[in-house]
């Protein structure tokens, strides 16, 4: 795993701990404020989100989250900052599938058509069915991470 450096060395050294899924991750958050605890676990949050390997399960629908990532969500700030995350990261989601869908020439769609050999000009050709099936197929991993995390919190709390 490539090394990552915070601006705030406190974070430093309770990050090296998440890495290493070490049981002293709890309290070494615990050591931080509350806000600064909050901060701390948005911020693997959106690390996993922009640099987690990705790995799903036989089905290749479910994303599976490694181990280090559970057991920080296990801890008591975790679910607040998970809404934190959620809320404003499904709100850039949004946004960018609908700039997905305003404009999909721009963003690789005819590369996606020419790589999947998919003939345009044909009586069967569907673009608003194969523009749909694009967007999701860009967007999968960012959504199967949210889907993933709130997964994991209704299997611990259930539908509350």
């Amino acid at each position: 795993m490539a090394e990552t450096k915070f601006f705030y060395e406190p974070f430093q050294e309770v990050f090296e701990l998440y890495q290493k899924n070490d049981r002293y991750l709890r309290g070494a958050i615990d050591g931080l404020s509350r806000a600064g605890g909050l901060a701390f676990i948005l911020t693997v949050l959106i690390y996993e989100y922009e640099n987690m390997e990705r790995k799903y399960d036989k089905s290749g629908e479910n994303l599976i989250l490694p181990e280090n990532l559970k057991n920080l969500l296990n801890h008591s700030d975790a679910f607040d900052a998970f809404k934190l995350f959620y809320g404003k990261t499904e709100s850039q989601l949004e946004d960018k599938e609908q700039e997905l869908y305003d404009d999909p020439s721009v963003y690789g769609f005819e590369e996606y058509l020419e790589e999947n050999n998919i003939n345009t000009d044909g009586f069967e050709y569907d673009e608003d069915e194969h523009v749909e099936r694009w967007v999701k197929l860009c967007l999968k991993d960012q959504y199967s991470f949210l889907f993933a995390m709130n997964q994991f919190y209704l299997d611990k709390y259930g539908n509350k």
